[in-house]
C-alpha cells in the first residue's frame, strides 16, 4: 500500500520569480559582472520586476491559472519582447500548464525555453529551463530523465554563480533522485543544501519546499520523527509565507506517519482544500487517492474504490500516466478485501502492464508480489500466498522499504502459519517486530502496526510461548487504539474494528484474554470508549438523500442502500429485504466472511413481521440477561412509501465491536425513509418503462406520465437541496410551505407540528386565501389522532367527507371543498401533517397530488429531525461550556483558597478567567460594602491595562443594578452613551469606546453584593446566552467565596 507524494510548484508570487530568476539580466550576460564572492555565496542583484510577469506571477500564486496562461500567452504575442521576459513568462505559463494537468502544453513551453537557453550560450537561462523540463519530465513520470536534467541545472547554476539559481537546481534535483528512488541519502543531503540557501536568500516557501523533500526522504526510510520534524517546519514556513502549495504538501507529509485516523482524515481534507485554492487539479487527485487509502484503513472498502476511481480519472485528465499504475494496484487491493476477486484480477493484470510500460516494476518491484500474495490468501489459496510473500520479502531486503518489509513479513507469517510452519512464522515476525523496535515503535508511513504485532502474537502461541504472545497482543491492541484515539464517528469506528481482518481478530482475542486474566470492565472494552460526535453521520445522510434522487435503477439504488447504511452505522450485518408478491426477496446484503446471508434473513423473520405489524423502526439488544459484550444489537427499519409497505433495511452488530443506540435508530429509520421513496420512483419507472415497451398504443399517455414524475422529483429535489443547506426548524418549514404553494399555485396550505409532551398541535405556517394566519396550538383533534395512528394520508375531497372524519375549521376561517392531510413521518412516529385545502371545488385532489406531498413529507421529516437533534446538541454543548465556565470561576477561587492567596489574589484569579471565557477586551469586578456605602473596584482589566480607581459611593450603571437587581445590555455605542446620560454614569478606566457590553449583580441572598461586567469592541458581541453565563458565573463566584 502506496500512498501519494508529489512535488511542490514553480509558481511563487511575480517578485519572487522575478528576484529567482534574475528577469532582465538574460541579454546582458555578455556584459562583465562584478563579482562579491564565490558562486555559492554570490547573491543575485535583482532588476526591477516586468509588469507583466508581475501579473502572471501574482495570478498563478493566488490559484487562478487559466486567467494566469490567457494574460502570459498575450504577452508573449506581444511584439519588441525582451529576450528575459520571454523565457520567464514561458516558465510561468508552462508552471500553471502543469496546475491544470496539460502536460503537452508544459513540454512544449519547456522545449522553446531549452532552445531559447541554447542559443543564448550563457549558465542563467541553461539551469532556468533545465529546471523547468525537470520538473515537467517528473510530472510525467520519466524520473531518471529528470535527475539527468535537474544535474544539468545544477552545474549551469554554479558556473552562472548565481545562488538562486543554485538553490532552485539543488531542490529540483533532490525532488528527482527521491522520485528516482536510487539514493535517498543524497536527496537529503542536496535538499538541506537548497534550504540552507533558500534560508540566506530570504525565501521561506522555497525553504519549506525543500524541507519538504527531506520529509518524504526520511519518511520513506522509515524515520518517522526526522520526518514529521521537517514537514512540520515546512507546514509553518508555507503558512506563514501563504504558500497554500507548500502547505498541502507539507499536511499530506504529516498524514503519513499519523497513527490516529481521525487526525489522518482531517490533515487530508486540509491539504485537499489548500490544493482546490492553490488551483492544482492533478495534487487534488493525489489527495483523492490518499483519502482513499485512509478510508480502506478503516474498513470502507467500498467508499475507497469510489475514490480511487475518482483520483484515476484525475490522473487521466491531467496527462498523470504514471499515477495511473499505482492507482490501479490500489483499486486491485480495494476489490480484493470486498472478495471481488475477478476484478482483482483485472486490475493487477492493468497495473502490472502498466508498471512495465513506466518502469515503476524496477522502482517498485515487490508491489506486485505483495498484491498477489494478498489475492491468493483471500482465496483460500495459502500456499501460493506463501511462494509471493517470499519473493517480495526477498525483494524488499534491499528496497530501503521498511514498513512494507514489516507488513509483508507479518503476511508471510500469515501463510506460515496457514500451512503449518510455526517456527517459520515466528522467524519472520521476530524480524519484523524488531525492525520496529529499532525505529522506535513509530507510526511509519503505510505500516499497519496493530497487524505485525498480532501475528507475532499468533506466531509465539504458536510455539506455545504463552507469556510473549500475551504481551504482543497487547502490544497489537494498544497499537489499534491509537488508530481511533481521536476518531469521534462511531460507525467509522465500528468498521476500523469489524472490518478489517486483524483488528476482528485482535478485538476477540483481546477480549477473551481479558476475560481469563479478569481485567475491569473499562480496560476489556476500551476499544469501545471515546465520545461520539453526532452531527458528522447527520451531515453525510443529508448528502445521502440528494444522491438517493440521482440514481434510476433498481440494481444501483440496492448496492447504494447497503453502502450507506454501513457506512453510517458501521454494522457488520446489513440486508435490504423487500416484499414481493412470492415474499420476502434479498434485494442486498453484506456480512462477515464464512456467514449465510439467506440464513441470516432466516433468523430475523419474527423481527421483520413485527415492524411489519408496527410499521416502527426498532432496536434490539440479545439476547436478554447477557452481558453488553456478549449481546448483539439489531436495527429493522420500515420501507414505507405512498402508503406502502415495500420492505426492510436490517442491520447488526456484535456487542464486541460496538453497541447501536438510539442515535443509530434515528439514522437508520432517517435513511429507510429516504430510501422508500427513491425506491418507489425507481419502482415506478421501471414499471412504467415495461408497459410502454408491452402497450406501444399507450405510449402517448406513459409518455405524459413519465414527464409529470419527472417534474415532480424536479420539485423533491429543489426542495431537498434547499433543506440541505438549512438546520434551522422554522426555515426548514417555511421553505417547504413557500415551495408547495408555488408548486400547487394555492393560498390555502398548512403545515402542523404535534407536540409529544404537551400533547399540543403547533400550526408552524397556516396560509388562507393567500394570508398568512397566526393560530394558537391546540389539543390534536380526531382526525389528527388518525393521522397519528395509520401513518396514511387522509384525504377528504368533499364537506361531507370532512363532517364524517370530524374535521372542522379553526375558529375565523372558511371550510374548503376539499382537503388532504399528509404525515410528516419521523424514525418512530408521526411529526407532524402537511394540509391541503380547496375552496372552489370537490374531488380536488388526487394521486398525482398525494404522492407529491408524501415524498415532500418524508423528506421534511428527515430535515425536521436533523434539525431538531442539531438543536438538542447545540443546547447540550451550551449547557456543557456554561458548566464548564461555571467550574472554571469556583475552581479558580477555590485554588486561591487553597494557595493561602490574598483575596484581591482571587480576584484577580477570577476576572483574568472572565477575560479568558468572553475573549473580552473589558472586565471589572466592583464590590459593594452596604455598611459603608462604597463600591470598591477590585479588578478592572481595559484593553489589557489595569486599573486601580479610589472607591467612592454608588452611581450610574453600578447604582442602578444594586437597586433593580436586574443586568444592564449594551449593544452599541450609541446605546453606551444613550444609557450613560439617563442613568448618570461616567467612564472609569481607558479611553476606548466599546460598543457591545454587559452588567450583572452579584447577588447575595435579596440584594447585590456588587456588579460583574464584561465589555468587547465590536457591535452586537453578545447573546442572551451570554448575559444568562455571565449572571451564573456570578453567581457561582459568590457562592463560592461565601462557602470558602
Amino acid at each position: 500500500m502506496r500512498m501519494v507524494n508529489q512535488s511542490p510548484h514553480g509558481a511563487r508570487r511575480g517578485r519572487d520569480l522575478w528576484r529567482d530568476r534574475n528577469f532582465g539580466q538574460l541579454m546582458a550576460d555578455s556584459r562583465k559582472k562584478k563579482k562579491s564572492g564565490g558562486p555559492r555565496t554570490a547573491r543575485l542583484r535583482a532588476a526591477k520586476p516586468a509588469p507583466m510577469a508581475e501579473r502572471v506571477g501574482e495570478l498563478a500564486w493566488a490559484g487562478q491559472h487559466a486567467q494566469a496562461i490567457e494574460l502570459a500567452t498575450a504577452a508573449l504575442a506581444t511584439a519588441g519582447l525582451s529576450a528575459g521576459n520571454r523565457l520567464d513568462l514561458l516558465d510561468l505559463r508552462a508552471e500553471s500548464f502543469i496546475a491544470q494537468g496539460d502536460l503537452e502544453q508544459a513540454s512544449a513551453d519547456a522545449a522553446e525555453m531549452l532552445d531559447f537557453a541554447n542559443r543564448a550560450k550563457t549558465p542563467g537561462p541553461k539551469a532556468q529551463a533545465r529546471n523547468r523540463l525537470a520538473l515537467v519530465q517528473m510530472r510525467k513520470g520519466e524520473f531518471k530523465a529528470a535527475v539527468a536534467s535537474a544535474t544539468a541545472a545544477l552545474k549551469a547554476a554554479r558556473q552562472s554563480k548565481q545562488v538562486p539559481l543554485e538553490a532552485m537546481s539543488l531542490f529540483r534535483l533532490a525532488e528527482a533522485q527521491f522520485r528516482n528512488r536510487t539514493d535517498f541519502e543524497q536527496a537529503v543531503r542536496d535538499a538541506v543544501r537548497a534550504a540552507a540557501l533558500f534560508h540566506t536568500l530570504g525565501r521561506p516557501a522555497d525553504e519549506g519546499r525543500a524541507l519538504w523533500v527531506i520529509s518524504m526522504a526520511r519518511s520513506a526510510q522509515g524515520l518517522a520523527a526526522e520526518a514529521d520534524q521537517a514537514a512540520n517546519a515546512a507546514l509553518a514556513l508555507g503558512r506563514n509565507s501563504g504558500d497554500l502549495y507548500g502547505v498541502g504538501n507539507a499536511l499530506n507529509m504529516l498524514m503519513f506517519n499519523e497513527a490516529d485516523h481521525g487526525a489522518k482524515l482531517k490533515l487530508l481534507n486540509q491539504a485537499l482544500a489548500a490544493f482546490e485554492a492553490a488551483g492544482y487539479v492533478e495534487r487534488q487527485g493525489a489527495i483523492t487517492g490518499n483519502l482513499g487509502i485512509a478510508y480502506r484503513e478503516l474498513g470502507l472498502y467500498r467508499r475507497a474504490r469510489r475514490l480511487h476511481l475518482k483520483s484515476g480519472e484525475i490522473a487521466e485528465r491531467t496527462g498523470r500516466r504514471d499515477r495511473l499504475g499505482p492507482n490501479a494496484w490500489e483499486l486491485a487491493r480495494d476489490e480484493i478485501e470486498m472478495g471481488h476477486l475477478d476484478a482483482a484480477r483485472a486490475y493487477l493484470a492493468e497495473a502490472s502492464a502498466m508498471a512495465v510500460e513506466a518502469h515503476q516494476d524496477r522502482r517498485f518491484p515487490f508491489l506486485k508480489p505483495m498484491r498477489y500474495g494478498r489475492l491468493a490468501a483471500r482465496a483460500g489459496d495459502e500456499a501460493t500466498a506463501l511462494r509471493h510473500y517470499k519473493h517480495a520479502v526477498e525483494l524488499l531486503r534491499n528496497a530501503d522499504e521498511p514498513a512494507n518489509e514489516m507488513n509483508t513479513l507479518a503476511a508471510l507469517a500469515r501463510a506460515h502459519l496457514a500451512v503449518g510452519n510455526p517456527g517459520s512464522a515466528l522467524a519472520a515476525t521476530r524480524r519484523a517486530t524488531k525492525m520496529h523496535r529499532a525505529r522506535g515503535l513509530a507510526s511509519l508511513q503505510v505500516l499497519s502496526p496493530a497487524m505485525v504485532w498480532w501475528r507475532h502474537s499468533q506466531a509465539l502461541q504458536a510455539n506455545e510461548k504463552t507469556k510473549e504472545a500475551r504481551e504482543a497482543l497487547e502490544m497489537a491492541y494498544q497499537f489499534m487504539l491509537k488508530g481511533i484515539a481521536s476518531l469521534s464517528d462511531e460507525g467509522l469506528r465500528r468498521h476500523y474494528l469489524n472490518k478489517i481482518e486483524a483488528h476482528r481478530e485482535i478485538v476477540l482475542a483481546w477480549i477473551k484474554d481479558a476475560r481469563k486474566r479478569r481485567l475491569s470492565p473499562e480496560r476489556r472494552a476500551a476499544h469501545l470508549a471515546g465520545e461520539a460526535n453526532l452531527r458528522e453521520p447527520f451531515e453525510r445522510l443529508v448528502d445521502t438523500g440528494l444522491r438517493l434522487n440521482e440514481l434510476r435503477s433498481a440494481t444501483e439504488l440496492h448496492e447504494f442502500l447497503i453502502d450507506e447504511a454501513t457506512e453510517l452505522s458501521g454494522a457488520e450485518r446489513v440486508l435490504l429485504v423487500l416484499e414481493t408478491a412470492e415474499g420476502l426477496q434479498l434485494a442486498g446484503s453484506l456480512v462477515p466472511r464464512g456467514e449465510d446471508a439467506q440464513a441470516l434473513l432466516h433468523d430475523i423473520a419474527p423481527a421483520l413481521t413485527e415492524v411489519h405489524r408496527t410499521r416502527a423502526v426498532s432496536l434490539m439488544h440479545g439476547p436478554e440477561g447477557a452481558g453488553k459484550l456478549d449481546q448483539r444489537s439489531r436495527i429493522v427499519a420500515p420501507l414505507v412509501a405512498q402508503r406502502q409497505l415495500l420492505g426492510y433495511l436490517y442491520v447488526d452488530i456484535d456487542g464486541a465491536f460496538g453497541r447501536l443506540r438510539e442515535s443509530d435508530r434515528d439514522l437508520i429509520g432517517m435513511l429507510a425513509s429516504q430510501a422508500a421513496v427513491a425506491l418507489d420512483n425507481a419502482q415506478w419507472s421501471q414499471g412504467l418503462e415495461q408497459k410502454v415497451a408491452q402497450r406501444t398504443g399507450e405510449l402517448q399517455t406513459s409518455n405524459a406520465l413519465l414527464e409529470q414524475r419527472a417534474n415532480e422529483l424536479g420539485i423533491i429535489n429543489s426542495i431537498q437541496q434547499g433543506m440541505a443547506a438549512e438546520l434551522d426548524f422554522q426555515t426548514i418549514i417555511d421553505l417547504v410551505g413557500d415551495k408547495l404553494r408555488e408548486v400547487f399555485k394555492t393560498g390555502d396550505i398548512g403545515i402542523r407540528w404535534y407536540d409529544t409532551k404537551a400533547n399540543l398541535i403547533h400550526y408552524m405556517y397556516e396560509y388562507e386565501h393567500g394570508i398568512r394566519l397566526s393560530a394558537p396550538a391546540a389539543p390534536p383533534a380526531t382526525h389528527h389522532l388518525k393521522l397519528m395512528e395509520t401513518r396514511l394520508p387522509l384525504v377528504m375531497n368533499s364537506r361531507a367527507a370532512q363532517v364524517a372524519e370530524g374535521v372542522r375549521p379553526l375558529p375565523g376561517t372558511d371550510q374548503g371543498h376539499s382537503v388532504v392531510h399528509v404525515p410528516v413521518l419521523g424514525s418512530d412516529r408521526v411529526l407532524g401533517s402537511i394540509m391541503l385545502e380547496n375552496y372552489e371545488r370537490e374531488n380536488a385532489f388526487g394521486e398525482a397530488e398525494v404522492r407529491l406531498m408524501s415524498t415532500v413529507a418524508a423528506s421534511m421529516g428527515v430535515a425536521l429531525e436533523n434539525a431538531r437533534l442539531f438543536d438538542e446538541t447545540q443546547r447540550l454543548l451550551k449547557e456543557t461550556e456554561q458548566r464548564n465556565a461555571e467550574l472554571a470561576i469556583i475552581n479558580s477561587v477555590q485554588e486561591g483558597l487553597a494557595s493561602k492567596l490574598e483575596m484581591q489574589a482571587i480576584y484577580d484569579l477570577v476576572g483574568n478567567k472572565i477575560r479568558e471565557i468572553f475573549d473580552a477586551d473589558v472586565v471589572s469586578i466592583n464590590l459593594f460594602d452596604s455598611e459603608a456605602n462604597l463600591v470598591r473596584y477590585a479588578f478592572l482589566l481595559d484593553h489589557g491595562e489595569r486599573f486601580h480607581p479610589e472607591s467612592r459611593p454608588p452611581a450610574g450603571f453600578t447604582r442602578h443594578i444594586l437597586r433593580t437587581l436586574q443586568p444592564i445590555v449594551i449593544h452599541t455605542a450609541e446605546e453606551l452613551d444613550r444609557q450613560m446620560t439617563e442613568l448618570g454614569a461616567s467612564n472609569i478606566g481607558g479611553g476606548t469606546v466599546d460598543n457591545s457590553c454587559i452588567y450583572v449583580p452579584i447577588l447575595r441572598g435579596n440584594s447585590a453584593a456588587g456588579v460583574i461586567s464584561v465589555g468587547k469592541q465590536p457591535a452586537h458581541a453578545f447573546s442572551n446566552s451570554d448575559v444568562s453565563l455571565l449572571a451564573t458565573l456570578a453567581n457561582a463566584m459568590s457562592v463560592a467565596l461565601e462557602n470558602a
